[in-house]
């Protein structure tokens, strides 16, 4: 079972706490997925006591968006009870060392199949990577995974993240479910380069490209898709049009979306590591559109589930891009407005079939089991 509750206004601590109480006092409700925007400002010290002595399992996030029955909401926020028991882990950015001891010790022996595991991280979290990785190493392709990068566009970190130890920052939230699903996954950006080699980065700057600085290389191959000639101060300004993509094995490409051109490096909300080969991508207000389509029918191919809601995680930078347009987006991905979900900085899923990946600007659509127990 999966019961959800919408306060589409900004809720304060008191209307949380009655929302969250009622999910308690339902013997059915085990587990709650808590969805937030960004436009309230939720104060962790008057939730943290709240959350702390919740005796339901507790993950989400706050961010720059959520979504409900095919409207985007700045403020507002889902409550979403599960029927299951979510097999819960917080990890913090100081556990560097400790992140795939952990989850081993948090998830062995659990048997991965017809499980589904949510993962919400803080879009600026230094580990978000390694738990990746360590879910990975513990259950490879047999469970779907799905979640996304809390924050906001002010690219700054502040406390993000619902557990039950509170709002906190600086980590990553996971909740693993016996819960059936089926995932869709696609973006709808084409390449226009040829593949570029990562000469040198830190993280999520780059600073060469093909062994010349990277700020140069990007704004030679805009100016000659655009027809127009673009100096370095010029690339903040269209930056959300042209993404990288990474290529994978029989996969649609990865793509790492930019966000800032500073002194010829390039910063991206994610990572490409050093010695990548990427490609610039471009994309128009129809390609992106088949992209989503492709997300929506990928799930429902994979799908064998009769009673199912429909949770989506999309970028908020296809927003930006997009402008009003995005709602021709929301149509095409839940005809009958009865989705949840959120824009995220950063989207992360597999299909059950591929390897776990940090996504950007990608549109993803999971079917979850209403039935199931």
């Amino acid at each position: 079972m999966i019961k959800k509750v919408f306060i589409p206004e900004s809720p304060n601590a008191e209307r949380f706490q009655k929302e969250l109480s009622s999910f308690e006092q339902n013997p059915e409700i085990l587990s709650v997925m808590i969805l937030a925007g960004a436009g309230t400002d939720y104060r962790p010290e008057d939730y943290n006591r709240i959350l702390i002595d919740s005796a339901l399992s507790i993950i989400g996030g706050i961010f720059e968006e959520i979504l409900y029955h095919g409207k985007r909401y700045k403020r507002g926020m889902v409550i979403v009870g599960f029927s299951q028991n979510f097999n819960s882990l917080v990890l913090k950015d100081e556990m560097q060392t400790r992140v795939e001891a952990s989850i081993e010790n948090q998830f062995s022996g659990i048997n991965p199949s017809l499980k589904t595991i949510f993962i919400f991280s803080d879009a600026f979290s230094q580990i978000k990577n390694k738990v990746l990785d360590g879910l990975y190493n513990c259950f490879g392709t047999m469970p779907n995974y799905i979640g996304g990068g809390a924050g906001s566009l002010e690219f700054k970190q502040f406390p993000c993240l619902f557990t039950n130890e509170g709002i906190i920052d600086k980590g990553v939230v996971i909740g693993c479910a016996r819960l059936e699903s089926s995932i869709g996954v696609s973006h709808g950006w084409s390449a226009i380069s040829e593949p570029l080699k990562v000469t040198e980065s830190k993280k999520n700057e780059i600073i060469s490209l093909n062994w010349k600085p990277a700020g140069q290389v990007y704004a030679h191959i805009i100016s000659e898709h655009c027809g127009k000639h673009y100096e370095e101060r010029e690339l903040n300004n269209i930056i959300q049009s042209y993404p990288f993509g990474v290529s994978k094995l029989d996969a649609e490409m990865v793509v790492r979306d930019p966000y800032k051109v500073i002194d010829n490096s390039i910063f991206t909300l994610d990572t490409i590591d050093q010695g990548s080969y990427v490609q610039v991508l471009y994309g128009n207000l129809e390609s992106l559109l088949e992209g989503a389509s492709r997300s929506k029918k990928r799930a429902e191919e994979d799908s064998d589930i009769s009673n199912y809601e429909l949770f989506l995680i999309d970028c908020i930078s296809r927003v930006l891009f997009m402008g009003d347009e995005f709602n021709k987006e929301l149509k095409r991905i839940d005809p009958d407005f009865l989705g949840f979900g959120a824009l995220t900085l950063g989207e992360i899923a597999n299909n059950g079939e591929s390897y776990l990946e940090i996504y950007n600007k990608t549109s993803v659509v999971c079917h979850l089991d209403s039935g199931g127990t």
